[in-house]
């Protein structure tokens, strides 16, 4: 998969998903979401096997996106 890299405000961190959680995470909870450590989050960003946004200087991932690839190993 190739690095998709997105720049944009802060407004659209606050997007919530239809069941009111977080449609953004950063690291740490991207970590906690899908039960790996913070090393393999960042090891998924140095592979850029999947997409990051960075947002005013940090990386914040889709969870959906996410997901999608996660549940790729599962």
């Amino acid at each position: 998969m190739s690095k998709k890299h997105k720049n944009f405000g802060r407004g659209s961190l606050s997007r919530r998903a239809p069941d009111g959680s977080k449609v953004f995470l950063t690291v740490e909870e991207a970590a906690v979401f899908f039960n790996v450590g913070k090393a393999t989050v960042l090891e998924w960003i140095k592979q850029g096997v999947v997409p990051q946004y960075n947002i005013s200087g940090r990386v914040y991932f889709n969870k959906e996106e996410v997901g999608a690839y996660w549940a790729m190993f599962k």
